[in-house]
């Protein structure tokens, strides 16, 4: 197996791994979001923090689900005419559509890391009656940035595996 093979399994088993591992996170979020529903209509007596801890659960949830989206090829696409394309032909028109995903990827990268670490300095709360932090959340971000970049890196080098008939 070649040193490009090994990279390209490394990436896949890191965001496999998390992906998993944050998708544990959607029993809280369900059992939270009962008890929220309970609480409120059933007893007349909502909670003040039920909501925020949906928000930050469900946004880490959403945020390193990225990676693990694009590694099992769920990001939405036009089914419709890509179906009847190659696989070659449609690994052409990813590698086209490459650099302007490469070029976002990088903006975001920098612009999360920046106010991730903005709200860590500040420790920063939401803005709510309970306020919890929610700098946790906001670090978190440039690392979920971070793995949907290798894990695009790691899609871009099998497309271009694709289009020229290099085996991995």
């Amino acid at each position: 197996m070649s040193k490009t093979a090994r990279l390209l399994l490394v990436i896949d088993a890191i965001n496999d791994r998390v992906g998993h591992a944050f998708s544990f996170l959607l029993l809280p979020l369900m059992v939270i979001t009962t008890l929220e529903v309970v609480a409120r209509y059933a007893f007349k007596r909502p909670t003040i923090w039920a909501w925020d801890v949906n928000i930050i659960l469900f946004g880490a949830i959403v945020a390193v689900g990225g990676a693990y989206n694009l590694l099992y090829n769920g990001h939405v696409r036009v089914d419709v005419i890509v179906s009847h394309l190659s696989r070659r032909t449609v690994a052409i028109l990813d590698l086209v559509t490459a650099a302007l995903f490469f070029f976002l990827m990088v903006i975001l990268l920098w612009q999360t890391g920046l106010n991730g670490v903005s709200s860590f300095e500040k420790r920063e709360v939401m803005t709510s009656l309970w306020a919890p932090p929610i700098y946790p959340l906001k670090m978190l971000l440039p690392l979920a940035v971070f793995l949907l970049l290798l894990q695009g890196s790691a899609k871009f080098i099998r497309d271009l595996q694709s289009v020229f008939g290099a085996k991995s």
